[in-house]
Parts: C-alpha cells; structure tokens; sequence
C-alpha cells in the first residue's frame, strides 16, 4: 500500500472525511451507553436497546445512501447526510427527557452519520478506477482507525459532560457539512459540469 503522499488531494480529503464519519460514529456506542444508564437512570438492557437503534438506523442509511446515488449525488449526500446527523445530534440533549423520542432521535442520528459512506466510496470508486481496490482498502483502514479513536476518546469526553459532547459532535459535523459544500462546488466547477453531469456525482 502505498504511502498518503502518492495520493490525490481528493482522496485525502474523503480519507479524513471517513475516519471522521466512523469516529463520530463510534463514539457515541459508550457514550450513549453510559448516558442512558447513569444519567437517565434506565437499565442496562435499554442501554443496549438504544445502541441497537442506532445501529440498525446506519444500516438503513447506508443501504438508502447506496441506492440514491446516482439520483442525488455525491454532494447531496454528503452534505445532506452530514448536515442532518448535525441537526438531530443537537436536538439529542432535548430530546433525552422523553424515552421514544430519544430512541428516534438515536435512530436518526446512525441513519444520516451512515448514509454519507457509500457516496464516499462510490465517489473514489468513480473518479479514480485504475486504484479503486487500493484505495477502498485505504478507507477500510481509515474507518477502523476512526472506530478506535472514537471509542477510546468517548470515557473522556463523559467525564467532562454527556451534553456538551453531543452538541460538540453536532457542531463538528455542521462544520464538515459546510465544508464538503464549499470544496465540492468548487471541485465541480474546477472539473467541468459535463464530466459531474456524466458521472452523475455531484449535483
């Protein structure tokens, strides 16, 4: 495997975006587990229950993103899915009064922070097809890497305060959400809209 140097700006860019999308992910397993079980005062079961949810919303949302693709593409996706895990991550303390809604909204949260992933590979995938198995091996390991960092930091970031982390990663993703907008606009203009309107990759 060749070394990040060798390796487009693009590519780069959507690496730091994966390990991001999986840490943030990733993340919030202990975190929420500790939150429902100290700070709402439930069992561990529903503990687990809100994990699962969580789960199987990024399930949902990764098959969703994967399938409109090359319907929506990859900036709307993105952006989209980014901005809208943002918004329902600050709604989470809000929402941690009333048991159902803070299980929808942990639903939502897995849904939107996983269906950003398949236009992040199909994108790669597109724009670069003589690398394409190097490169989504790349993201697996980038997406491991995130999955560790997110659950080693997450003990910390309890101690400090379960609410503020929640708002933190909303502001983080919000950030991310208008960068990817502004990066990929300018991608877009940069390579032409004939080549993104033939792709089908950004709209």
């Amino acid at each position: 495997m060749r070394g990040l140097a060798s390796y487009p700006r693009e590519v780069k860019i959507f690496l730091v975006a994966s390990l991001i999308s999986s840490a943030g992910g990733a993340l919030m397993w202990p975190l929420i587990t500790m939150f429902v079980f100290k700070v709402l005062g439930r069992t561990v079961t529903d503990a687990g229950l809100a994990v699962m949810i969580m789960s199987v919303g990024g399930i949902f949302g990764q098959l969703l993103g994967g399938s409109l693709y090359h319907r929506l593409g990859v900036k709307r996706l993105i952006v989209g899915g980014v901005g809208l895990n943002a918004v329902f991550l600050l709604l989470l303390p809000y929402g941690s009064g009333q048991w159902h809604l803070f299980l929808l909204l942990m639903g939502l949260v897995g849904f939107f922070n996983s269906m950003a992933l398949p236009a992040i590979q199909a994108f790669i995938g597109f724009r670069f097809t003589e690398r394409r198995a190097e490169l989504f091996n790349v993201i697996y390991v980038a997406n491991n890497i995130g999955v560790a960092l997110g659950t080693a930091v997450s003990g910390f970031l309890a101690q400090i305060s379960y609410n503020l982390s929640f708002i933190l990663n909303g502001l983080i993703s919000a950030l991310f959400a208008g960068f990817f907008w502004v990066y990929l606009n300018r991608v877009q203009k940069t390579q032409g809209s004939s080549t993104w309107k033939k792709e089908r990759e950004c709209r």
